[in-house]
Parts: C-alpha cells; sequence; structure tokens
C-alpha cells in the first residue's frame, strides 16, 4: 500500500530525472524529493493505519520499488550513476 502511495504522488510532479554524473549530489532535486516524500509517507502511515510508524528500511524500500515500476522516473542521458572512472 505505501509502495502505491509514492506512485500515486509520482503523479504531481512532471517526469522524474534519475541523478545523473552524481548521485549523491545532495542539492539534486531527485535527492531533496525522496527525503521529503518519506516524511511524508511516514505521516500517510501514521494516519492511514492508526499510528503506525514504518521504520526507515520499509520507507526506503517501498519508495525505491515505487521509483523503479513508475514510468515517470527516468534516467539521465549518458548516466554513469556516479562512477567517474567508468567509460
Amino acid at each position: 500500500a505505501l509502495e502505491q502511495w509514492f506512485s500515486e504522488r509520482f503523479a504531481d510532479y512532471p517526469h522524474i530525472s534519475l541523478p545523473g554524473l552524481d548521485p549523491y549530489d545532495y542539492d539534486g532535486w531527485f535527492n531533496r524529493l525522496a527525503p521529503e516524500l518519506m516524511a511524508r509517507g511516514s505521516d500517510y502511515c501514521e494516519r492511514e493505519w492508526h499510528g503506525y510508524v514504518p521504520s526507515p528500511q520499509q520507507l526506503n524500500q517501498a519508495f525505491f520499488r515505487a521509483v523503479s515500476r513508475s514510468n515517470k522516473c527516468v534516467l539521465e542521458p549518458d548516466c554513469k550513476h556516479g562512477d567517474p572512472d567508468q567509460s
């Protein structure tokens, strides 16, 4: 249910570009979006499931499973996934 909730939240945004050369860039907008949506997801769980607080692992897993299944999330072209030595 939490994964579905995240998928529905992605509809609030235009296509989400996943990080390009530096996935650890905290100023990258996707990296700022993830913690915000996870916090909202935690609040959703508490409201909908009468005080249930999901673990950080549950939030991460549901969020990134939703990312992997969403057609809204696209990799930037020539994405090297943060490996500067990759050719």
